[in-house]
């Protein structure tokens, strides 16, 4: 497979791509978010996917909910982020130091927040969290046709 560089405009970041996986390691920062949101960008461009606007909103949320955990989590606060083809289906993980696993809420009308994976459930095929070796966590997206 063939092993690609993309450097980021500024110059300050590389993101590591493959044929079909692209990932970036990010500071739980909320400039990490954005990030994401470009990397996210690079991906679908190059599968061809055509508008990313659903999965920078998925990238989104999951790269915030894991700023937050990583707030929590005493372990590694690095937040990894790969995006990646499953056959034909784009795939988004989030990977983080907490063992936290989030839990779909549904927040009363005046809660500031809990609107974000009921949000990427909503964008997506679904998504599942599994724990890492060690410490740490795994989100995990599947686009499909909704993204």
């Amino acid at each position: 497979m063939e092993h690609r560089k993309i450097r980021r405009k500024g110059g300050d970041r590389e993101v590591d791509g493959l044929a079909d996986a692209f990932e970036c390691c990010l500071k739980p920062i909320p400039e990490a978010a954005r990030e994401a949101r470009q990397l996210v960008s690079v991906a679908w461009s190059h599968w061809e996917l055509g508008d990313d606007y659903m999965a920078r909103l998925v990238v989104s949320e999951l790269v915030t909910n894991a700023i937050a955990a990583s707030g929590k989590a005493g372990g590694d606060p690095a937040i990894k982020v790969v995006c990646r083809l499953s056959g034909s289906c784009p795939v988004i993980e989030v990977w983080d130091g907490s063992d936290e696993l989030p839990e779909m809420r549904y927040p009363a009308l005046g809660d500031l927040g809990g609107r974000g994976l009921p949000l990427v459930a909503c964008l997506s095929g679904g998504w599942t969290v599994e724990k890492r070796p060690g410490k740490g966590k795994i989100v995990r997206v599947e686009l499909g046709g909704a993204a």
